[in-house]
C-alpha cells in the first residue's frame, strides 16, 4: 500500500494484511479482551495512550505537553522536549521482542503461544507487471490491518516507556503538591513519542536510552526528522537551548523559540501567540473548502449538509487543542452566511436563522465562534474528570498551581461562582490579585463568560453545565458536554429568532418539528432549489412585500383587494380576495396528497367524495343545521363500516395575540374552529344513520408547518402506518409551500399545471425505503432569471448588527412598489 512521497521508492510502500472475515472477527474479540484486561490490571503504562480503550489519547497528550510548558514557567523549571521520528516502526518491530515482552509482563504461555501461531509461517507475495515474486517470509513488523496489531505494538514498545519512566525520577519534569509527586519524561501515542526533561543533560540521557532500544528492537530513528523544543531560563528571561543534542551520533535540529513543532497534529509552542501561527494555514484551507462547496452545482440544502458533514467536523480536533483564533472563527461565520445569502439571493436573512437547529426551522449551522468556546469547556471538563487517573492527577495539580499563582479567591455559599469554585466579581471578572498563565483553565473560564454558561464539577466527579440565562442545570458525562452545550445554544438562538417579530414570527410554529423542517435535515431531500430559496425567504419574511420594503415606516395597504388591509406576507398568502381561487388550488393539492396516501395505505378501493354533502343511499336526511356542510373529503371503509371525514385547512402559521387570553398558534386555533364546525355533523350522522364516524382535521400552514396534532391524525387515518404518515406529512408540507410560492410569484396555475410543475411525486418504494427523502423531479418551477428580476428591482442599503439583531434596511421608490403590487 502506497504511503506518501515518491511512489517509485519501495521505502514509501507498506505491506497490508488481507485476511478472512473469521480471522478478523476472532482478532477483534481477542483485542477487546486485551483492552479490558488492561483496564483491570494495567500492563501498558499510562504514558502510552495509543489505541487505549476509552481514552482520548491525542488530546490528553497534546494538552499535557503544552500545559507542562506552562507548569515549568510557574515552577521555575527548564522545559526541554524531543519529538522522535521512528522509521517504519510498525513494519520493523522484532517478533521476538513482542513475545518476550508478553512473557515478562506475565501473560500466560498459552496466550503467547497463540500469538506466535498467528505470526508463524506468515509470507508476503508482491505482484508486478512481470509476475509474482516467490513467498517472502515475514519475521519483523506487526500485521497492518489486523485488529490486534495496535495492542501488540504497544506491548513491544512498552520496555522503552518503562525504562524512560525509571529515568524520569532523575531527569523528568517534576509536578507535585502536598500529597503527590509525578515525574514526566515520556509521552507516547503508539510510535509518536516525545521525551521530556528539565535539564539538557537529562534530555540527552533519555535520547541515549532510545538509541539503545532502537538497536535491539530493530526500529530505526531518523535524527534529521526529530526536533528539540526548549524553553530555558537565562538571565531572568527564557531562551532556546544551544546544547547539541544527538541520537546515533547525529545531531537533532532545534526549533526556534518563536516557532512551533507539531505533535499529534497540534503545535508545541511556548505561548498562545506562537501557537496561533499554526492556524493561518488551517484557516486558509478551510476558507478554500467552504468556497469550493458553494461554487459547486449542489442545491442549497446539499451545500449546507456538506458544510455540516465535512467541513465543521474537520475543525474539531484543532478547536479541542486550542489552535484557532476567535476572530478567525467570526470571519468564517460571516463567510458562510454571506455565501448562503448569495445562493438564495437574499441580503437580510436573520443571523439566528443560520444557527438555529434544523429541527426548529433553522439551517442548523453551528456558530464556529461559539463552537470554539464550547470546546474549551469540553477541554477543561475532560481533563478534570478523566477516566485516566494519571491525566486527572496531573491537571488537578496544575489547576492548584494556577490558583496559587493568581491568588484566586474561593467562593463561599453566598458568593457568585460561574466556574469551578472560583469567586467572581459583580462584573463577572475573576476575583484574583495576580496575573498568571494562559492555561487551559483560564481559557475555559473566559469561555463561560462568552457563552453565558457555568461549569462546575460535582463531588461525584460529574460535570455540571448551567445556563446563566435561566439557571437551568444539567449533569453530564465529559463525552456529552459538547452535545449539551450545542443544545443550549440552539435553543438560545431559536428564542432570539422568534423574538424578532417581523423576521421570526413564523418560527413559533416550527419549533421541535423535524417533519416541517426536513428540507435541511441530515438527509437532505431532492427538492427544487428555487423552492428551497423561497422557503427560506418566506419563513424569514424576507420577500419584498410592502411590510418589508417600508421596514420601520407604516406598512402600505394592499392594492389588489381594495380592503384597506396591510400588504404583509400573511395577507398575500392567505387573505387577499383576488387570489382566493389560487388558495383553493393550494388547498386541493393538499387534499390530493392525503387521498394518494390513503390509496397506498390500504388494498381496499375506497370511494372518495370531495367537497360534497354527506348522503348515504337509504339513509334519512340530516338535520338542516348540518345538512349543507361539505367536508373536503369523506369515505366509508367497507371493512368496518366506519365513515371517515377529512377536513383540511391551510392557514398562515404564527402566534395570534388578538385573543383575550395568552397568544396561541393560528394552527391550533384553526384546528379548533374546524372541530367546532364539524363535530355537530359527526354527532348528527351517528344519531341519524347509526354509523360510527371518525373526524380527522389536517392542518398545514401556508409555509409548510405541520403540527404534531396533524401527524397524529394522519397516523390514525392511514391505519397506524407511521412511516407513511410521516412521508405524507412531508408531502403536504411541500405541497403547501409550492402552492404559496406560485401564489406569491403570481404564476398562472390550475390543478393540472401544478402537477406539471413537479408535485412531490413519490412512488411506493420511495415512501417505504426512506423516512426523509422526497423526490422532486422538476428543476424548472422558477428560473434563476425570475428570482434575479424580482430580487434586484430594489436598492438595498444598511448594515448587519454584529449581535445578529440588526437587519438590512430596504429602500425603494414608489414606482417600484407599484410594480410589486401589480404582481
Amino acid at each position: 500500500m502506497f504511503k506518501k512521497n515518491d511512489s517509485s521508492k519501495i521505502n514509501n510502500w507498506r505491506p497490508i494484511t488481507v485476511t478472512s472475515v473469521i480471522y478478523r472477527t476472532v482478532m477483534s474479540h481477542i483485542a477487546q479482551c486485551f483492552q479490558k484486561l488492561n483496564d483491570r490490571c494495567t500492563y501498558i503504562s499510562p504514558e502510552q495512550k495509543g489505541f487505549r480503550h476509552l481514552v482520548n489519547g491525542c488530546f490528553n497528550h497534546t494538552a499535557a505537553v503544552n500545559e507542562l510548558m506552562r507548569h515549568c514557567y510557574r515552577s521555575g523549571q527548564d522545559f526541554l522536549a524531543a519529538t522522535l521520528d521512528l522509521s517504519n516502526a510498525f513494519g520493523s518491530i522484532n517478533h521476538r521482542l513482542i513475545f518476550s515482552t508478553m512473557q515478562q509482563m506475565g501473560f500466560d504461555n498459552a496466550i503467547v503461544t497463540i500469538i506466535k501461531d498467528f505470526y508463524k509461517g506468515t509470507d508476503s507475495v508482491i505482484s508486478t507487471h512481470r509476475g509474482r515474486t516467490k513467498p517472502i517470509r515475514i519475521r519483523r513488523g506487526v500485521k497492518q490491518g489486523c485488529p490486534l496489531s495496535p495492542i501488540l505494538f504497544d506491548i513491544a514498545i512498552e520496555p522503552l516507556v518503562r525504562y524512560v519512566k525509571k529515568k524520569s525520577i532523575r531527569y523528568g519534569i517534576i509536578t507535585s503538591n502536598s500529597t503527590t509527586t509525578i515525574h514526566s519524561a515520556i509521552q507516547a501515542y503508539a510510535d509518536d513519542i516525545v521525551l521530556l526533561s528539565n535539564s539538557e543533560e537529562g534530555l540527552q540521557r533519555l535520547l541515549d536510552v532510545v538509541s539503545e532500544f532502537s538497536g535491539f528492537s530493530c526500529i530505526g530513528v531518523n535524527p534529521s526528522k526529530c526536533a528539540i523544543t526548549s524553553y530555558i531560563r537565562q538571565n531572568r528571561s527564557r531562551v532556546r537551548s544551544a546544547f547539541p543534542f544527538s541520537i546515533h551520533d547525529e545531531e537533532i535540529p532545534h526549533i526556534d523559540i518563536n516557532e512551533f513543532k507539531e505533535y499529534l497534529g497540534a503545535p508545541i509552542a511556548r505561548s498562545h501567540v506562537v501557537n496561533l501561527l499554526h492556524t493561518d494555514r488551517l484557516v486558509e484551507e478551510l476558507t478554500n473548502k467552504i468556497n469550493l462547496i458553494f461554487k459547486s452545482p449542489l442545491r442549497i440544502n446539499q451545500k449546507v449538509d456538506a458544510l455540516k458533514r465535512f467541513v465543521i467536523p474537520s475543525m474539531d480536533f484543532e478547536m479541542l487543542t486550542n489552535s484557532f483564533r476567535a476572530n478567525d472563527m467570526i470571519k468564517l461565520d460571516k463567510l458562510i452566511r454571506s455565501l448562503v445569502n448569495k445562493h438564495i439571493k437574499q441580503l437580510s436573512t436573520p443571523i439566528p436563522f443560520f444557527h438555529t437547529s434544523w429541527r426548529d426551522g433553522g439551517l442548523g449551522i453551528q456558530s464556529l465562534h461559539e463552537r470554539l468556546y464550547a470546546f474549551r469547556l469540553k477541554q477543561c471538563g475532560e481533563v478534570l474528570t478523566s477516566t485516566d487517573n494519571h491525566t486527572k492527577q496531573l491537571f488537578s495539580i496544575w489547576l492548584e498551581e494556577e490558583e496559587r499563582l493568581r491568588n484566586i479567591a474561593k467562593a463561599d455559599d453566598d458568593d457568585v461562582s460561574t466556574f469551578l469554585d472560583w469567586k467572581v466579581k459583580s462584573d463577572g471578572s475573576l476575583d484574583q490579585s495576580h496575573n498568571g498563565t494562559d492555561c487551559i483553565f483560564i481559557r475555559a473560564f473566559k469561555a463561560t463568560r462568552k457563552l453565558r454558561l457555568e461549569l462546575h464539577i460535582s463531588e461525584d466527579g460529574d460535570i455540571i453545565i448551567s445556563n446563566a440565562d435561566n439557571k437551568e442545570k444539567f449533569t453530564v458525562h465529559s463525552k456529552c458536554v459538547m452535545r449539551k452545550i450545542v443544545q443550549i445554544l440552539y435553543k438560545r438562538w431559536h428564542s432570539k429568532l422568534v423574538s424578532m417579530k417581523m423576521k421570526g414570527h413564523t418560527f413559533t410554529t416550527l419549533y421541535n418539528n423535524k417533519i416541517s423542517n426536513f428540507y435541511f435535515s441530515p438527509s437532505p431531500p431532492n427538492v427544487n432549489d428555487n423552492l428551497l430559496s423561497f422557503t427560506i425567504a418566506a419563513r424569514c419574511n424576507n420577500l419584498p412585500t410592502g411590510e418589508v420594503i417600508s421596514h420601520n415606516n407604516e406598512t402600505p395597504e394592499c392594492r389588489l383587494c381594495n380592503k384597506q388591509l396591510k400588504d404583509t406576507l400573511a395577507h398575500r398568502l392567505n387573505n387577499c380576495d383576488p387570489k382566493k381561487s389560487k388558495y383553493t388550488i393550494r388547498h386541493n393539492k393538499v387534499v390530493q396528497e392525503v387521498m394518494a396516501s390513503l390509496k397506498k395505505a390500504s388494498r381496499i378501493q375506497f370511494v372518495f367524495h370531495e367537497n360534497t354533502t354527506i348522503s348515504l343511499r337509504g339513509a334519512p336526511q340530516l338535520p338542516p343545521s348540518v345538512r349543507n356542510l361539505r367536508p373536503d373529503l369523506w369515505f366509508v371503509n367497507p371493512a368496518n363500516g366506519v365513515l371517515n371525514i377529512v377536513e383540511v385547512t391551510v392557514p398562515y402559521g404564527q402566534m395570534d395575540d388578538r385573543t383575550d387570553c395568552d397568544p396561541q398558534s393560528t394552527l391550533k386555533l384553526r384546528m379548533e374552529e374546524k372541530l367546532q364546525k364539524y363535530l355537530p355533523l359527526v354527532k348528527a350522522v351517528e344519531d341519524a344513520i347509526n354509523i360510527k364516524v371518525n373526524l380527522y382535521v389536517i392542518v398545514v400552514s401556508s409555509l409548510g408547518a405541520v403540527p404534531s396534532s396533524t401527524l397524529v391524525s394522519l397516523r390514525k387515518l392511514l391505519f397506524n402506518n407511521k412511516r407513511l404518515a410521516e412521508a405524507t406529512a412531508r408531502k403536504i408540507s411541500l405541497a403547501a409551500i409550492r402552492g404559496s410560492a406560485l401564489i406569491y410569484w403570481n404564476i398562472r396555475m390550475n390543478a393540472g399545471e401544478i402537477d406539471a410543475n413537479g408535485s412531490a411525486n413519490l412512488g411506493d418504494n420511495e415512501v417505504n425505503s426512506s423516512d426523509d427523502q422526497v423526490i422532486d423531479p422538476d428543476d424548472t418551477l422558477f428560473t434563476d432569471s425570475q428570482f434575479a428580476t424580482d430580487q434586484t428591482n430594489h436598492d438595498v442599503v444598511g448594515d448587519v448588527s454584529p449581535l445578529g439583531e440588526g437587519l438590512i434596511h430596504f429602500s425603494t421608490s414608489a414606482s417600484e412598489y407599484d410594480g410589486l403590487n401589480d404582481m
